[in-house]
């Protein structure tokens, strides 16, 4: 379930940056913040309201992309599976 969140936040993130394979490269470390990754203001509320309608009832807000808690794709993975196992 953990690996498929993974899958799941980096095909979003490849989708909002339209990323081709060679650039795929940077998404694959995981520890990477989602700014370092290229993702704009735009695109990281984009990217957290698709998250949030994948994963309902998750509760995810804009600023979890900026906590150094969850602020990378292998920590806001985390975050969800932790968050669905408690339901």
């Amino acid at each position: 379930m953990l690996e498929n969140i993974l899958n799941n936040i980096t095909s979003i993130i490849e989708e909002l940056l339209k990323k081709d394979d060679k650039d795929t490269l940077l998404l694959r470390n995981r520890d990477i913040t989602f700014t370092e990754l290229g993702l704009d203001s735009l695109n990281l509320v984009i990217f957290i309201e698709t998250l949030s309608q994948k994963y309902t009832p998750v509760f995810l807000e804009l600023s979890l992309v900026f906590d150094t808690k969850t602020n990378t794709v292998n920590k806001l993975a985390d975050y969800i599976f932790k968050f669905k196992m408690t339901l």
